[in-house]
C-alpha cells in the first residue's frame, strides 16, 4: 500500500470514510509489523495520551 500521500491523522480519516474494506497484504508478518512500527512512529502515536489514543472510535 502506498500510504505516502497520507500526512495527518485527518487524512487518513477522509481516506477510511471514504473507502471500501481495505486488505493489507505483505511477504511476510515481519513486513506488517515493520509497517506497523513506521506508521505509529509516522503520526507519532506513541507520544499522545492515553485519552487520545481511541479518539477514532468515536464518531
Amino acid at each position: 500500500m502506498n500510504d505516502e500521500g497520507l500526512q495527518t491523522i485527518e487524512q487518513i480519516k477522509q481516506f477510511l470514510e471514504g473507502s471500501e474494506a481495505v486488505e493489507f497484504r505483505a511477504l511476510a508478518v515481519d513486513e506488517k509489523y515493520n509497517w506497523i512500527e513506521i506508521v505509529l512512529i509516522k503520526f507519532r502515536y506513541y507520544g499522545l495520551k492515553r485519552s487520545k489514543k481511541g479518539e477514532g472510535d468515536k464518531a
